[in-house]
């Protein structure tokens, strides 16, 4: 039993660390391991991502709402997966993730004939920097 804890405790971690799914919180210090670097231009800097464009609803329903984005670009060079996970926020205020650079957000548990704004801003993979929030996106559920 304390063998089998022990593992899991090591494992965990190290399968994270693999999957490159260590958190970095919005407006935190940019992840400093061994990934490529976005970088812009000449001068080798390291820049955060564009934000998310495009916000558009793809499904409405009295009490949630379904919408999608565009990816900001262009890429890095070395970057394969740049946009790991995208942060969205309802009304200014953080709501969830969304994982693996999937433009897709879904918020519920709204009331029949409300108006919110939605939003989102992305995590790059390769410097681990946050976007800028993208232009809010007006809705309103329709009445039950």
């Amino acid at each position: 039993m304390r063998q089998t804890r022990s593992l899991r405790l090591l494992v965990v971690p190290v399968l994270a660390a693999i999957l490159g799914l260590l958190f970095v919180a919005p407006g935190a210090t940019a992840y400093a391991g061994n990934r490529p670097s976005s970088v812009s231009g000449a001068s080798g800097a390291v820049v955060a991502p564009d934000a998310p464009a495009s916000l558009r609803v793809t499904q409405l329903t009295p009490t949630s709402v379904t919408f999608q984005w565009d990816h900001p670009r262009p890429w890095p060079q070395g970057c394969t997966l740049r946009i790991f996970q995208y942060a969205t926020y309802l009304d200014g205020q953080f709501y969830g993730y969304t994982y693996l650079g999937s433009p897709v957000g879904l918020v519920s548990r709204l009331r029949p004939g409300s108006t919110h704004e939605l939003a989102v801003r992305a995590r790059d993979n390769c410097s681990g920097l946050w976007s800028p929030l993208s232009d809010p996106l007006p809705v309103t559920t329709p009445a039950a």
